[in-house]
């Protein structure tokens, strides 16, 4: 019999000049790992490195699950200068566009790293550049690893201390399945589910109402309203955009079972304004956040992130009595 090898969760494949970044990158995959189960509340698999002579030499390849999801080209001799919108001059190198965020770049020679970095470059390894594309992408991704499996050592390990309420709550009012959905919609919106304790509280507060699983992750979402907002604010405050009034009531009114049907001109221009909004709100060096009723968030969210995939939708119940909320902007359609 043939045996059918199985996909790796995470990989990463290499060409035939990159022989000698596997034990620099390991080294940062560990710190990786460590910082996004910090972030993300629990622990990622490991990360297979192998070699694949299909691609070009100096190509890497970042796999989930045996789907390709970006690639990327480095120089083992050479070090990338970045322009950021900091240098003050022309650097002689290799022209490139760096492979995370697109920034403008050039390969230059190790001697002149120092030089480079003096004239407001930021000078980076390749193996920086593989391990920080690598970040970026889990950071996109979590939940795509977050399997029943794992949700049940999850729940596990705190069992002892918190049996009550896990044995109210499972099986009788949900499943693990069921708590998997929940705490993947959480990740997907870059909500940290390390607060496991408060989100099972949660669900057996009110699972017993609802077993619908989006109305059970914005109860949970409420209940982590301090950690939400502990990582937008600045200064015990969080820069909003709002939406007006009338375009509340039109989204509201326009919801259904399967999502929200806009007419396609509201549509239009819903889209125009906010990423109008969103441009003129990054220029002032703020992070867009959209702050709605309760009621629409979820659908604001998926009605926008085909488009705008980053952009936070928070929603009035989820800021605390502590925080400032400033208004930098509203969208609006004629």
């Amino acid at each position: 019999m043939v045996e059918i090898p199985l996909f790796e969760d995470i990989e990463i494949e290499k060409g035939g000049n990159l022989t000698n970044i596997e034990d620099s990158l390991q080294d940062r995959i560990v710190m990786i790992r460590r910082q996004i189960a910090k972030e993300a509340g629990f622990v990622l698999p490991e990360v297979k490195i192998r070699p694949n002579e299909d691609l070009s030499p100096n190509g890497y390849v970042i796999k989930i699950k045996g789907i390709e999801i970006c690639k990327g080209e480095v120089k083992m001799d050479r070090y990338l200068a970045l322009d950021k919108g900091e240098a003050k001059h022309e650097i002689e190198g290799e022209d490139v566009k760096e492979p995370v965020f697109g920034y403008k770049a050039k390969w230059i020679k190790p001697d002149k790293k120092e030089e480079v970095e003096k004239a407001g470059y930021l000078v980076v390894s390749s193996v920086e550049v593989v391990a920080t594309h690598l970040k970026e992408i889990i950071k996109r991704y979590p939940h795509e690893f977050l399997g029943r499996e794992e949700v049940k050592r999850l729940i596990d390990n705190i069992r002892e201390e918190y049996k009550v309420v896990i044995d109210e709550l499972i099986p009788n009012l949900l499943t693990i399945g069921e708590i998997r959905k929940v705490l993947i919609n959480l990740l997907k919106e870059d909500v940290s589910i390390r607060n496991l304790p408060t989100i099972l509280e949660t669900l057996a507060d009110n699972a017993y109402k609802s077993k619908e699983i989006d109305l059970l992750t914005e109860c949970c979402r409420s209940a982590l309203a301090r950690e939400i907002c502990r990582k937008y604010q600045v200064d015990n405050t969080i820069q909003v955009l709002t939406l007006d009034p009338r375009l509340e009531e039109t989204i509201a009114s326009s919801i259904e079972s399967n999502g929200i049907t806009l007419p396609p001109d509201v549509m239009q221009k819903l889209m125009k304004s906010l990423l109008e909004e969103i441009d003129r709100v990054e220029k002032m060096g703020h992070q867009p956040i959209i702050l709605c009723p309760g009621r629409i968030r979820r659908h604001l969210k998926r009605l926008t992130e085909r488009i705008v995939p980053d952009l936070v939708v928070l929603s009035y119940d989820e800021i605390v009595p502590e925080i400032e909320v400033k208004s930098v902007g509203m969208i609006r359609i004629e």
